[in-house]
């Protein structure tokens, strides 16, 4: 993909549109380079673009920012009389400013600026100073441009009042203009022009600009946003309440998912909720049956439909009817109005249900957050694949007994129109199935919580408990007609397309009539 696989809007204003979902990030995802000038700078910004960032580092691309420190009025002027050597005491000035950003009880922001050191450290990002000087004096760096390329040579070019921090991103009133160097010959001499001035910039040999290199700043950056000892994943509360202008009404009032006021998330929950956030939303819930998968499911997703303003589409999926009635129960509970999809569904016209959200969701005027929970059969199926085609909302892939998602028949179906993903199960690892197990964590992405059952009894959240067996013997005529059983089935064991080895259509028949007549009840699992 490219740029010009991307929407990208001649206007971007931050009380509108949302900045950095819908022009930073899908445009950082395909990029190459990232080259930004901003009058002023804060880590809070980069961690703000930090996904998309990462997308492109893994890309093998770089990021080049040069920013102007805030100077005060008593900066300026001990600097002009000589007090201070300029670039010294600017350097210091930005050491102090690193030093006094305050973010230690922000989980989200210390993980991501913690993935920055790592960019810096590998040299994939470069930060420079700026300043002006004019007759002997000394001010503020204004610029705000940036520009971003991807890999086949496209560029996009962009400039305005917004500056490189969280604020100007979320809070001010900011707006920037956008040009692609493959649009018009206006756009493509603006983006060209633009270019020009950033490297001259960049190389110190742009007249009145002053840049200087600060690896003391990059340091100190590292020092203190390196993560060196275990991250405290407490999510405060708060962070699970949405802002005012994250709140957007349709016809009803409604909004997105909400953690019920009813629920508090225990310690474990919340560290798990926050490591998926952290990982840009993909991860695995190893939680043992008890420990509260459900919750801690539906808690993140009403953290992601916060974070993205209710622009939505979850796909809950779970194995059997019976658990999709149970999630049901639960999904309610969050300000959701689940489509409730399988053969069987209580809502007779959930596919009616199921393409009015989707169509809706085109629309600008409609709400856009909508939640389908379904079976594995019915999400396998061919209509179900067939609308998921037609969202252009991101979509949340959640999979209960997510293990089961290793088979080969479903597991084709993982793919990239799932921007965000997320998996629960008490046992991820599959049995004899290496492959199935390795193609789950390559798309679901790494373990955010391990919590086990021994965990959970030493943590008094579930209660203890003694295991006995009882064993159960055969006798002759059970045992005759179990090795019976056996050799039938033994001759019908063949070599699937990606080596491992199955029962042919004859061979399942023989063990499921085994188990039905309980001579064999073990056979499902051999």
């Amino acid at each position: 993909m490219s740029f010009l696989d991307c929407v990208i809007k001649s206007e971007y204003r931050s009380l509108i549109d949302n900045v950095v979902q819908d022009f930073y990030l899908p445009i950082l995802h395909e990029a190459v380079s990232y080259k930004r000038a901003v009058g002023f700078f804060s880590s809070s910004a980069l961690a703000e673009i930090s996904k998309g960032i990462c997308d492109m580092a893994s890309n093998g691309g770089k990021i080049q920012i040069v920013a102007s420190p805030y100077l005060s009025e008593e900066d300026v002027k001990a600097i002009q009389t000589g007090y201070q050597n300029r670039e010294t005491y600017i350097k210091e000035k930005v050491l102090r400013q690193i030093q006094d950003e305050d973010i230690s009880n922000d989980y989200y922001t210390l993980e991501r600026l913690n993935l920055l050191t790592k960019l810096i450290e590998d040299g994939i990002l470069d930060i420079k100073l700026a300043y002006t000087e004019n007759n002997g004096g000394i001010g503020m760096y204004h610029e705000k441009m940036g520009l971003m390329e991807d890999s086949s040579g496209n560029v996009v070019a962009f400039s305005g009042s917004m500056n490189e921090s969280a604020t100007a991103m979320e809070v001010n009133y900011e707006t920037i203009d956008v040009f692609c160097s493959w649009k018009s010959d206006y756009e493509k001499e603006q983006v060209s022009l633009k270019k020009k001035a950033f490297d001259a910039i960049w190389g110190d040999k742009e007249s009145g600009i002053k840049v200087i290199a600060a690896p003391e700043v990059t340091q100190a950056f590292i020092k203190k946003f390196r993560k060196l000892s275990p991250v405290n994943f407490k999510i405060d509360e708060e962070q699970f309440k949405v802002p005012p202008r994250s709140v957007k009404n349709d016809a009803s009032g409604a909004i997105g998912a909400r953690m019920p006021a009813e629920i508090q998330l225990r310690d474990y929950q919340q560290a798990a909720v926050a490591a998926w956030a952290g990982a840009n939303y993909r991860g695995i819930f190893s939680m043992c049956t008890g420990a509260g998968k459900t919750i801690s499911g539906l808690a993140a997703v009403a953290k992601l439909s916060q974070d993205m303003n209710d622009h939505l589409a979850v796909i809950i999926v779970c194995p059997y009817q019976h658990l999709v009635e149970q999630w049901v129960e639960d999904i309610v509970k969050f300000n959701i109005k689940p489509i409730v999809g399988y053969s069987s569904s209580p809502q007779k016209d959930w596919k009616k249900r199921l393409e009015k959200a989707i169509r809706d969701q085109r629309m600008v005027l409609k709400k856009s957050f909508f939640c389908l929970v379904c079976t594995n059969a019915t999400f396998a199926g061919s209509y179900v694949q067939s609308q998921l085609d037609k969202i252009r909302a991101p979509i949340l892939l959640m999979v209960d007994e997510a293990h089961n998602f290793g088979a080969q028949r479903i597991r084709k179906l993982l793919d990239n129109r799932f921007t965000y993903r997320l998996a629960l199960s008490a046992t991820m690892d599959r049995h004899r199935d290496e492959e199935g197990t390795a193609a789950l964590y390559q798309f679901f992405g790494k373990k955010c919580i391990d919590y086990t059952l021994e965990q959970a009894i030493k943590d008094g959240k579930l209660t203890p408990y003694k295991y006995y067996p009882v064993v159960v013997y055969l006798s002759d005529d059970e045992l005759e007609k179990y090795s019976e059983i056996s050799s039938e089935m033994a001759r019908h064991i063949v070599q699937g397309r990606n080596g491992n080895v199955k029962l042919d259509s004859y061979g399942e028949k023989t063990c499921h009539k085994a188990v039905a007549c309980g001579c064999w009840s073990d056979c499902k699992n051999s």
